[in-house]
């Protein structure tokens, strides 16, 4: 008699084909079991989909407002300097010109060679496909994020975890605080999406040696680079080359950590692919990379900083407290920060608003902790080196540190060093997740026999004593010394509004025993309904940092960034000086930013549009909303770039040429009337009160007043025109840079009437005896960015100077009558060169030659990706048999 067959098990053999499916599985580590194969689709590519379709609803549901384009991003440098520099960068490219140079940043300077401005950044698409650079950016912002939330998600299932809990990392990472926060800095944005697929793919290559996963790690890296961005990617290498030297120890050959050790440790595979793909990451972002380091060489960042200033931004240890109790030290809303007077005297406020990673965190962290030490050891010994580069000052030794580590003497703002703490303790909370999952298929192993037979009454005393325990821990032991002690001593700082202090306490105490004491009850629930509890848990951890963050990133409504008229500054300018079409300004930084309710025009448009009665006093977000408005309206910010305003001090400090900033120092504290005719500065942009005493000599003529907006035009007399012609008896022949004959008594009365130009000569010439100037006729035939034409008639009957106030950069070529001319540097900052006498056509064009260069190096670059990327059998049978022996 024969036997039947069994009939096949559906359901294991989906959970089988869908492990062997699974990317980067681990050994005895499985991807989905059966409790999980019983509530998903039967198809791996509709999980996929699901998957995808949890991520953009959570995505969706947190983004609604900008995405139904009620409401738009703002806050910080999306307003202050992504608006007006991406507004000026499609402007020239929609006229059919490549923003290599641009006019309105210092009086000229490189613009493409600026990498903050992001020109070569290939997501910049996304403008062109707007209806304004307002959308523009918000679409930017939002894509950035939703890559983020997929690409982290990746990261988790190389690292070998199941769908769920890598679906639960993803939305832990996406809404964490410090990725939330950096969503206003268009240049470290990126870094949070390339980061974890730079490192899922490196894993990837790791395990399978296929070189697709490699390259696309190097194009990671290499975006972050266009982006502007050179930290994040400096560091992950730094980070990438310490686990090389890590998994050299025994504590960290460990066949759990095989996704790392599929390379020999020690041997020099794991070296010789990092050396290529940073190689083939330089390839690819030369185009960028060589005109910054033209630019860096000329600038303020030519040399390491100072100490200060590196260690100017540091994370204060305490704010720790702060992963996983959200604003501790005080809500961002409705005002300034609770405590951050004490913990950031120079800004009174941190440059991270929160470092939040979501209180679940926490739990996970413990049972990863306790139950998958050796898969944590790598990331937790990560962690702690990115914190402590993140502390800085507050680290004893630290200036020995960089002394070890040049490369941090030339990143400022420290606290972006906790980015890869959290990051790295995320990936440990995984751990600790996907542990929890594996468990749901045995839930009565959770707990000790002896755990289980004793009465309730006393495990529920325990749990509670425990829970008690580590509230203390995490709210009051903090709270008593660092909130209540310093609101007694330093109260008066705060003012009326601040919020009651018991309260803040209270909710944080709140916030904490809910999501802890959920997490400790599952010792008190029958094994049954224990997998249930921790999926609820995840849900309400994930909606934890979810719902904390919600508003976290200011919106505003539509109606006031979309066509709005053109800044009252901008009309004023144009109806005094009806002549310059692009008029040059300083700006006064000594100007303050009011907050009384007296400026009612601001304050009515934004508590019409916000539905708010008092504005400032209602919550921070309309504070900020007034003062980027405010700002605009006064072209503070370079805000002035999208009417045509040039400046001559606009935001350009990181990479500003050193001779600029040296101009600055010298000029603005002793003669700022001369400085500002001899830098063609046609307005000045100053404040009512409070008064600056710099602006009232008679150079200066008042021409605009507005009191509701605090707003001051000054008109300077007889500022340098755009092109002016001097006798060789006129001008100072000079050729060091640390001599500044502008300042000296034996300069003109009139700065107008005398030049220095950086030429060789004898030192001990005596100074020129100017003659008197004569007319000259100069017309202007092309004035855009980067190209100037002009016809000069000189009346001298000897070669004369041409001075033309637009910055001396290498890269500039000139001709006269067609003929090349040389260029010198003129009052250390313009272009100047010699003039036959009589009438000529002089033309001076910019060519940046290291982009050029570059970009053949980027071309090279990408030819060797395509070669990388190409099927084995494409390649010669020589390499493909060497390919295939190693």
């Amino acid at each position: 008699m024969s036997r039947s067959k069994k009939p096949p098990n559906v359901a294991k053999s989906l959970t089988s084909s869908v492990e062997t499916s699974c990317v980067g599985e681990a050994t005895g580590v499985t991807c989905l079991d059966s409790f999980f194969a019983r509530v998903t689709p039967a198809d791996v590519r509709t999980q996929r989909l699901l998957v995808t379709g949890v991520l953009l609803l959570a995505w969706l549901l947190f983004w609604w407002g900008p995405l139904s384009g009620e409401t738009q991003l703002f806050l910080r440098d999306l307003t202050f300097y992504a608006l007006p520099m991406k507004t000026w960068m499609m402007s020239e490219i929609q006229a059919g010109r490549w923003p290599l140079w641009s006019s309105a940043l210092s009086a000229g300077m490189p613009f493409l060679a600026d990498p903050s401005h992001q020109l070569l950044y290939p997501l910049n698409f996304l403008f062109a496909l707007t209806p304004t650079v307002v959308q523009g950016i918000t679409a930017f912002v939002l894509l950035h994020h939703l890559l983020a939330l997929l690409f982290s998600y990746r990261l988790a299932r190389v690292l070998a975890w199941g769908r769920v809990p890598s679906v639960g990392f993803s939305l832990l990472y996406g809404f964490c605080g410090y990725v939330l926060s950096i969503l206003d800095n268009v240049n470290y944005l990126p870094a949070i999406v390339w980061v974890p697929l730079a490192l899922a793919c490196w894993f990837r290559f790791l395990q399978r040696k296929k070189r697709q996963d490699g390259v696309i790690s190097s194009v990671s890296l290499a975006l972050m680079v266009l982006a502007g961005d050179s930290f994040h990617p400096t560091f992950l290498v730094l980070a990438l080359a310490a686990v090389g030297l890590l998994l050299r120890w025994k504590p960290f050959q460990l066949p759990c950590l095989a996704v790392f050790t599929a390379v020999n440790p020690r041997g020099m595979a794991y070296w010789a692919y990092l050396a290529v793909g940073v190689l083939l990451t330089l390839l690819l972002s030369a185009a960028q990379l060589l005109p910054t380091l033209e630019l860096t060489a000329l600038s303020v960042r030519r040399e390491a900083l100072s100490f200060q200033e590196i260690t100017l931004w540091s994370f204060p240890p305490q704010r720790l407290i702060e992963w996983f109790q959200p604003f501790f030290y005080g809500s961002k809303y409705p005002v300034h920060h609770f405590i951050g007077q004490f913990l950031y005297p120079e800004f009174r406020e941190p440059w991270v608003d929160s470092i939040y990673i979501g209180l679940l965190s926490l739990p996970l962290l413990l049972i990863a902790l306790i139950r998958r030490r050796t898969s944590c050891l790598l990331w937790l010994t990560l962690m702690v080196l990115s914190l402590l580069f993140s502390f800085g000052k507050f680290l004893p030794g630290y200036d020995w540190l960089i002394r070890l580590c040049p490369l941090l003497g030339y990143h400022r703002y420290l606290e972006k060093f906790v980015y890869f703490a959290s990051l790295f303790l995320l990936i440990v909370s995984g751990e600790g997740l996907q542990y929890l999952w594996e468990k749901l298929r045995r839930p009565s192993a959770w707990c000790w026999p002896l755990w289980e037979k004793t009465p309730w009454v006393f495990r529920l005393f325990v749990l509670v004593g425990v829970l008690f325990l580590l509230l203390w821990l995490t709210v009051d032991m903090p709270a008593l010394p660092w909130i209540w002690g310093h609101a007694i001593e330093r109260a008066e700082e705060w003012g009326d509004t601040i919020y009651d202090r018991g309260t803040h306490v209270a909710s944080l105490l709140l916030h904490t025993s809910v999501l802890m004491g959920g997490v400790l009850c599952l010792g008190l629930l029958k094994p049954r309904w224990r997998p249930g509890c921790i999926l609820l848990l995840m849900l309400c951890g994930v909606l934890d940092g979810w719902v904390t963050h919600w508003r976290h990133f200011p919106e505003m409504p539509s109606s006031l960034l979309l066509n709005r008229p053109a800044p009252i500054a901008r009309e004023a300018l144009a109806q005094a000086l009806p002549s310059q079409r692009n008029p040059r300004i300083f700006y006064d930084d000594f100007s303050d930013i009011p907050q009384h309710p007296a400026y009612q025009p601001l304050l009515a448009e934004i508590a019409t549009a916000t539905k708010r009665s008092t504005p400032l006093m209602d919550c921070r977000p309309v504070y900020w909303l007034y003062r980027v408005l405010y700002n605009q309206q006064r072209l503070l910010f370079n805000y002035g770039m999208i009417d045509g305003v040039r400046y001559l001090n606009g935001r350009y400090a990181p990479l500003q040429p050193q001779n600029h900033q040296r101009l600055d120092l010298l000029m603005l504290q002793s003669q700022p009337a001369r400085y500002m005719r001899l830098m063609g500065v046609d307005a000045v942009v100053t404040s009512i009160q409070p008064r600056n005493p710099a602006w009232d000599a008679e150079e200066f003529k008042e021409i605009y007043r507005h009191d509701a907006f605090n707003l001051r035009l000054l008109a300077v007399q007889q500022t340098a025109p755009r092109a002016y012609v001097l006798p060789q008896s006129n001008v100072y022949l000079n050729a060091d840079p640390n001599v500044y004959r502008m300042v000296t008594p034996d300069f003109a009365t009139d700065p107008l009437s005398v030049a220095e130009v950086a030429v060789e000569a004898d030192p001990l010439a005596a100074p020129p005896r100017p003659q008197p100037l004569r007319p000259s006729l100069i017309l202007w035939k092309q004035d855009v960015p980067g190209l100037l034409s002009l016809t000069v008639q000189s009346p001298y009957a000897e070669p004369s100077w041409l001075v033309i106030t637009e910055g001396m950069f290498p890269g500039w070529q000139a001709s006269v009558d067609d003929r090349p001319a040389l260029l010198q540097m003129a009052n250390h900052r313009w272009m100047a060169l010699l003039v036959p006498p009589g009438e000529h056509q002089v033309r001076l064009s910019y060519q940046c030659v290291p982009f050029v260069v570059g970009l053949g190096l980027s071309v090279v670059g990408l030819l060797l990706l395509i070669g990388l990327l190409l099927p084995a059998r494409y390649y010669p049978t020589g390499l493909r048999n060497r390919g295939a022996a190693s």
